[in-house]
């Protein structure tokens, strides 16, 4: 997402990392699990968020994507999403399903859109390349 590439540059690394050790430690019996997440009710973008001076060129990105220049932004967040403990519930409950062998375990109601519009992306530009085979 514009705006957080730090942060997403922490999630794309650890889900190589995770791939390569599911890889690596699969033969050993091991199950590595990547949990993916939708939103979660923290207070991720509140007052738990430190944010650097805005830069002004930036004020029409922000708008576009959080409707306001405003940073931080104002109160009441997104909200709504999935309680840390019913995302705690979910990890465990994958763990505990020893014949389940998916390594990316999808928590919450708006995680698979997430999902979809990246794959769908990607896909985009995958297919603008005349020898990608998955037409």
């Amino acid at each position: 997402m514009p705006t957080l590439g730090l942060y997403n540059l922490a999630k794309l690394g650890l889900e190589g990392f995770s791939e390569a050790m599911a890889a690596e430690v699969g033969r050993f019996g091991i199950r590595v699990t990547l949990a993916e997440p939708g939103a979660i009710d923290t207070d991720w973008a509140g007052g738990s968020m430190q944010f650097s001076s805005p830069i002004a060129a930036y004020d029409g990105l922000r708008i576009e994507l959080f409707g306001t220049a405003t940073v931080p932004w104002p109160a009441g967040g997104a909200g709504g999403g999935t309680s840390p403990e019913d995302v705690a519930a979910a990890i465990l409950a994958h763990v505990a399903e020893l014949d389940d062998p998916r390594l990316r375990l999808l928590i919450g109601e708006d995680a698979p859109g997430q999902v979809e519009a990246a794959l769908t992306l990607r896909r985009k530009d995958y297919e603008r390349d005349p020898r990608f085979c998955g037409r």
